[in-house]
């Protein structure tokens, strides 16, 4: 298997601490790895050679991150192993037709913000896709508000 290294798929499985084991694998399917905690799901390109296997575990791709193989080079090289166990059917829960609006958000924006209202976890409310929207704490006891602009939608 061959992952582009900017895709970090890993960072969307279950970590060690989670019960579910089956989410601590990334399933790979015909040219998609699929990724997930229970919660977030991230599916990637990934290229495959003839194999047998149809998954990695998550630690397993973080270790070969730091292979000499995989080093110098702007992909990361795994073999991939059967899958032991039944994996999320995520086409159930991948959403489908056309969207209501986009919006665009830049992210690190978003985590600052969050940190500055004090939540790890917000509420946003729209409004419009072209107008700021509103980034309330989770928690209802924190009263802390912030508003944010999105980014101009990609072409």
């Amino acid at each position: 298997m061959r992952l582009d290294k900017k895709y970090k798929i890993e960072e969307a499985a279950a970590g060690k601490k989670e019960d579910r084991d089956i989410l601590k694998s990334i399933l790979i399917e015909d040219t998609k790895a699929i990724a997930t905690n229970g919660k977030i799901l991230a599916m990637v390109p990934v290229q495959t050679e003839e194999e047998t296997g149809n998954s990695i575990k998550a630690l397993d791709l973080k270790f070969q991150r730091s292979n000499p193989k995989s080093k110098g080079s702007d992909s990361v090289f795994a073999t991939l192993e059967p899958l032991e166990g039944q994996f999320l059917n995520y086409k159930v829960v991948f959403p489908e037709g056309h969207p209501k609006f986009t919006i665009c958000i830049d992210v690190a924006l978003l985590v600052r913000l969050s940190k500055a209202l004090g939540s790890e976890a917000v509420q946003l409310e729209f409004h419009g896709s072209d107008r700021s929207f509103k980034v309330l704490p989770y928690d209802i006891r924190n009263t802390a508000e912030g508003i944010m602009l999105p980014i101009k939608p990609r072409k």
